[in-house]
């Protein structure tokens, strides 16, 4: 089993007409330019691996394999995984305790995360949806967030970042044709009504989602992504491969704010 994120077969299924979206999915795509494992995604293909073998029921947590007997080919190679995904957690968890050890400016969690990918190769979705934020940012995009994925019961695991397409504040209100998602963990950037109903099929037992619960965002967990005009300077001049290529048009167009004075 391939365990690296392949970035290559990204699914582009995006709203072609809409360039803001095009823009945000060129930002989703630069920041998991550096190949990594992500111990969600494997968890989340060993979870319907199980369940459409009969080893795991719906709503049961990836745990439930822990007593798994290797008594046939497949049940050995599930088990198998599972343990791998277990010394994966570990890895991500003492990788992490390395690199977000204190609080700290953002500008220092953005080399951070991209020397976790870089030198540990580890990262899960809420690096990948920070660090495509922060790309919208050091292109002058004025309202950048990142939040959770909820329900009306409980937070869910997993992050996205969030940009309106007219450039407003988001406070966990979805604006159809507005409210854009950029999530590189699962390859897709899209309407948020698209995409919450989308996640509602394709995420449901990875989410352990019950039957029609409507997906929203957590309202707590909204964090803007705060990055000061010095903090854009000094990033651009240090990762140019963040900055989006001339194209005859300005980046995220409806969105920016002028380019800073420093």
């Amino acid at each position: 089993m391939k365990i690296y994120s392949d970035y290559n077969n990204y699914n582009s299924t995006f709203t072609a007409r809409c360039p803001e979206i095009r823009d945000l999915d060129w930002a989703a795509r630069t920041a998991v330019k550096y190949e990594h494992i992500s111990p969600t995604n494997i968890r989340r293909r060993i979870t319907d691996l199980a369940i459409n073998n009969g080893l795991l029921a719906e709503g049961q947590t990836l745990h439930y394999l822990r007593n798994i007997r290797p008594t046939t080919p497949k049940r050995q190679k599930i088990s198998g995984m599972y343990n791998m995904y277990k010394r994966l957690i570990e890895k991500i968890t003492f990788v992490r305790q390395g690199w977000q050890t204190e609080p700290m400016p953002e500008a220092k969690v953005i080399k951070n995360v991209i020397n976790q990918f870089k030198n540990d190769k580890y990262g899960n979705c809420g690096e990948e949806a920070f660090l495509a934020g922060c790309i919208a940012k050091l292109n002058y995009v004025k309202n950048v967030y990142t939040a959770n994925l909820a329900t009306k019961d409980k937070k869910l695991n997993h992050v996205v970042c969030v940009v309106n397409r007219d450039g407003s504040e988001f406070d966990g209100t979805v604006k159809p044709f507005n409210t854009i998602i950029v999530d590189p963990w699962y390859k897709k950037t899209e309407f948020a009504t698209k995409l919450l109903e989308e996640y509602k099929t394709s995420l449901k037992n990875f989410l352990l989602l019950e039957d029609e619960e409507e997906i929203i965002f957590h309202q707590k967990s909204i964090t803007p992504i705060n990055l000061s005009g010095m903090d854009i300077f000094i990033l651009r001049a240090n990762y140019p491969e963040f900055t989006h290529p001339y194209n005859g048009r300005e980046f995220m167009q409806k969105c920016t704010n002028k380019k800073p004075r420093y």
